[in-house]
């Protein structure tokens, strides 16, 4: 009996291995199959680097993430099609080989079936059009396919695809006379070519052809980055985060935050100082999938003159960029280089900008601050600075307890009193502790700057006494003349 479940086990054993090391080799063989005609020479660098199966999967995962053009959909309609493409080619454009290895199969499942196609599978007489000489000519089986537009190609497109061999297996021609039987016979006089269209041109062919090689490029070359970033994206840690503050009833300031620790970036010794080299890029798309915002820029962080780089190190670099964006919800994908270790971070966030309220009263998002002080003449705009005053969001809204917490609040469409056109607003700030119990504090430390019918509002809450935990904050604001009012709340964690 012992022998026998020795026996099974081993033979369980075997399996496991097997089917591992097949695993391993299906892996391993991606990148020759059918994704050949899409990936990018960055992807495939990338990908050839990878050693683990489980660096495969992820890398795999992402490669068709980023080609979902619906990401919030369960499907991936991207990828689906692609294979309903290989499997229409295998079982049309086969000719010894899968039909998807052809060159009719290769444009098909890139392109997607041509607007119309001509067809001749047995060859015989055809007589040209008048753009190519009007003659008659006997020909090897040829198709003709026409689109209207091919992105990255170019429009009004016509190839040609001709079996010179009779097996079945078209290639993709750039010289229209390729399928005239006769054309290179020894002795025989071409016919004069005529070239009516500039698309009919030979250079233009060629073009054409070269562009039809290629795998299609992604959306946005900046995407190259991303590409590696998916693999390397620990190698360089930084939190960020988002807010909203409002222009117009149609338009809004999204400042997006970034916290880097600054020992986790590479130093270059300068005249005199220290400086490390970062480039940001930062692509937003809302719920459709569609980009509608992106942008890329370099910043750097140094030391100060005469300053040691150890003290340096001990702190973090912040930096901000102002996103203008109207109402909705949207998904901020950014991705972070520090040029001198060629170290790469790569954070993706949701934001959401609420419709103005005919009811309600309209505000700013609540922000949590390291730093909250009086912005500098002439300073509106430049980065951290929100309406008077200049506002460094603290991205991870942890905050030490040596330090307080800064409270931020814009609130907008105020009743004003007609006789001293000032609004009457009402304020107050609720700390509840990890046990659900409040937390009193000092009702100072609050400061309001008045602009029209809109109020900026800061507050510092001391956190010395508190205990560390999280701690849910809760801002209630009454406008007393309209009696409109709203909630905003959150949670911070104490240090």
């Amino acid at each position: 009996m012992h022998f026998a479940i020795a026996a099974i086990l081993a033979l369980a054993c075997q399996a496991a291995g097997q089917s591992k090391a097949q695993k391993r080799e299906a892996l391993q063989d991606w990148i020759q199959g059918e994704v050949r005609y899409l990936i990018s020479e960055e992807e495939r660098a990338v990908y050839s680097k990878l050693t683990t199966p489980e660096e495969r999967e992820r890398f795999i995962e992402e490669f068709w993430r980023r080609r979902d053009p619906n990401p919030q959909t369960p499907e991936n309609e991207f990828r689906e099609e692609f294979y309903r493409r290989i499997a229409y080619a295998n079982e049309n454009f086969g000719a010894g080989m899968p039909g998807w290895l052809t060159d009719r199969g290769r444009v098909y499942v890139l392109y997607g079936p041509p607007k119309r196609r001509d067809a001749h599978p047995m060859g015989g007489r055809y007589q040209k059009p008048a753009n190519q000489g009007g003659d008659t000519i006997t020909t090897f089986p040829f198709e003709i396919w026409e689109y209207d537009y091919i992105p990255g190609i170019g429009q009004d497109l016509t190839i040609e695809f001709v079996d010179r061999s009779g097996s079945g297996l078209y290639t993709l021609e750039t010289d229209p006379n390729k399928k005239d039987v006769f054309y290179w016979r020894r002795g025989e006089m071409p016919q004069q070519r005529v070239w009516a269209r500039a698309k009919e041109m030979p250079f233009e062919r060629m073009r054409v052809w070269a562009k039809f090689q290629s795998p299609p490029p992604l959306q946005f070359a900046k995407l190259r980055e991303e590409v590696r970033s998916e693999i390397t994206y620990d190698e360089l840690p930084y939190d960020v985060s988002t807010a909203f503050v409002r222009i117009s009833e149609e338009s809004y300031a999204i400042p997006l935050t970034l916290s880097i620790p600054n020992d986790r970036l590479l130093y270059v010794g300068k005249e005199g100082y220290f400086q490390s080299e970062l480039q940001l890029y930062v692509a937003v798309t809302n719920l459709n999938g569609a980009t509608v915002y992106q942008c890329d820029e370099a910043f750097q962080t140094r030391t100060a003159p005469g300053e040691p780089i150890a003290e340096l190190l001990k702190r973090r670099t912040y930096h901000q960029r102002i996103i203008p964006l109207p109402p909705g919800r949207y998904k901020l994908r950014t991705v972070l280089k520090d040029v001198n270790s060629n170290k790469i971070g790569v954070r993706e966030i949701m934001t959401w900008i609420p419709q103005v309220s005919d009811t309600g009263l309209n505000t700013s998002s609540l922000i949590y601050a390291d730093v909250i002080q009086p912005a500098p003449a002439n300073s509106r705009d430049e980065e951290f600075v929100l309406g008077p005053l200049k506002v460094i969001p603290n991205p991870k809204a942890a905050f030490p307890r040596r330090h307080k917490l800064g409270l931020y609040l814009e609130v907008y469409d105020l009743e004003l009193d007609q006789s001293t056109q000032q609004p009457a607003v009402e304020i107050s700030y609720i700390l509840q502790g990890p046990d659900g119990q409040e937390v009193r504090f000092a009702s100072e430390s609050e400061s309001r700057f008045q602009e029209g019918r809109s109020l900026a509002v800061a507050k510092a809450i001391p956190l010395e006494n508190l205990a560390p935990g999280k701690y849910r904050v809760v801002v209630r604001v009454t406008d007393l003349l309209s009696q409109r009012g709203c909630t905003l709340e959150g949670q911070v964690e104490v240090l």
